[in-house]
């Protein structure tokens, strides 16, 4: 019978010991202005493209996805120099945008669902290099200069 009851007291006390530890934490990658590009624009033009072949009756979601518009563009474009302030711009102005508009137009359930899970993971990554900023730019060796 002591013997249980050291086991039980044991058990007792691992236990509570691995729960004050708490779970690792997580460590997210930075990623490069290039990757960042890589992974939010295929997500914002298709979306903005899907969302554009519908009518949108909303006078204040069309104003708004016109103000998304530029923002997407200048991000998107081709050898555009990204910082935080592009990312700041995505998170406050083209994502919600984006969003509203998918729910003002006629898609249809399933589109509009798949939509908002493309914009919802373009979330995350926006919300990743916010609290992570960008990877330094390794500089370039001398013998490619």
């Amino acid at each position: 019978m002591k013997n249980v009851a050291k086991f039980a007291v044991i058990s007792v006390v691992l236990m509570l010991s691995a729960c004050a530890s708490g779970p690792a934490p997580v460590v997210l990658p930075q990623l490069t202005p290039a990757q960042f590009v890589a992974q939010v624009c295929p997500i914002a033009t298709a979306a903005g493209l899907a969302i554009t072949a519908f009518p949108i009756f909303d006078p204040k979601v069309t104003l708004e996805l016109a103000a998304a518009r530029p923002i997407v563009d200048a991000l998107c474009a081709n050898g555009a120099d990204v910082g935080m302030a592009n990312v700041q711009d995505v998170a406050k102005t083209a994502l919600p945008a984006l969003l509203d508009a998918a729910g003002a137009a006629n898609l249809g359930p399933a589109k509009l669902a798949r939509i908002q899970l493309d914009i919802g993971a373009a979330q995350l990554i926006v919300n990743q290099v916010i609290s992570t900023g960008f990877a330094p730019m390794s500089p370039v060796p001398a013998a490619i200069k």
